[in-house]
């Protein structure tokens, strides 16, 4: 059928949208631009097109702007309004004009699709972890430097080691500890070469501040921090208990202050000049 201005709002139907094109096609004076519409179609969306009343195709920007130029229609300069550059037919150029400008006044930056970008970030070495080996002095790292602090796993003693290599063998350990079910603090070193974890549970920095507790039982803890300097006491559990003051959290014999075994009661002075204290088998402390 003939195209008629009174059916066109901004849409033309056809029978296909490949009849549509080649008639629009057709309409052309120029065979090139013919045979160019007739290879246009894929389903994509943009401005459409509408031809009788049985099918709806709708055009990409690129596809428009393709089909656009093979009919002989270019946009204007006139903020995006378009013009016939050949006689098409007072008609079918109404008709197209009226199309393409109702979808362009739709807003175009609302309707394009780009692809989405996705960034990569990358992994840097982690503040917080749980059981197992971590690259520390190496590129790349696993686990970054510093102090940690973790509550420990209520069901088992936990044990960590700080190593010199990354080979499992006993000679690269630097120190190692295996504590009753408690906390635990450890400090590795940016020249230590891994750190291993068993039953530990979650460890995390260190924070600056603390509670400051006066009463406490098994585990390890930081001066000023977990616990309060001062004079405790503690009636013991009758096995052996083993405390120690200590200067870092590095758990080397250098870094010990003081420590003893005993039974039965005992009592003793956290300085405000430690950095830890561990106890293990003692029972319940409580200050003075």
């Amino acid at each position: 059928g003939n195209l008629t201005s009174g059916r066109v709002t901004g849409v033309i139907q056809s029978a296909s949208p490949r009849q549509a094109l080649w008639v629009l096609g057709n309409r052309s004076s120029s065979w090139a631009r013919r045979k160019a519409a007739r290879r246009l179609f894929t389903p994509s969306l943009r401005c459409s097109f509408v031809w009788g009343a049985r099918f709806k195709h709708t055009l990409s920007a690129r596809e428009r702007a393709n089909l656009l130029d093979a009919i002989g229609l270019t946009w204007g300069g006139d903020g995006g309004a378009m013009k016939p550059r050949r006689t098409l037919g007072a008609l079918a150029a109404a008709g197209l004009l009226a199309g393409c400008a109702a979808a362009k006044s739709e807003s175009h930056a609302s309707t394009t699709t780009h692809p989405k970008q996705t960034t990569t970030v990358p992994q840097g070495p982690k503040t917080t972890f749980g059981d197992g080996t971590y690259a520390v002095g190496t590129v790349p790292a696993d686990v970054s430097p510093g102090t940690y602090r973790t509550q420990g796993d209520p069901g088992y003693p936990c044990h960590w080691q700080r190593q010199s290599n990354l080979n499992g063998s006993s000679a690269g350990i630097i120190a190692a500890t295996t504590y009753d079910p408690g906390p635990a603090i450890v400090t590795i070193l940016p020249t230590d070469a891994g750190f291993e974890a068993l039953h530990c549970g979650t460890w995390s920095p260190l924070p600056p501040s603390g509670p400051q507790a006066t009463t406490f039982g098994n585990g390890v803890y930081a001066v000023g921090i977990d616990v309060a300097p001062g004079t405790y006491h503690t009636q013991g559990t009758g096995s052996t208990c083993y405390w120690e003051r200590d200067s870092d959290f590095l758990w080397h014999s250098a870094g010990i202050i003081s420590s003893s075994t005993a039974t039965g009661p005992l009592s003793l002075t956290i300085e405000p000049t430690d950095k830890a204290f561990l106890t293990s088998g003692c029972g319940t402390w409580s200050m003075q």
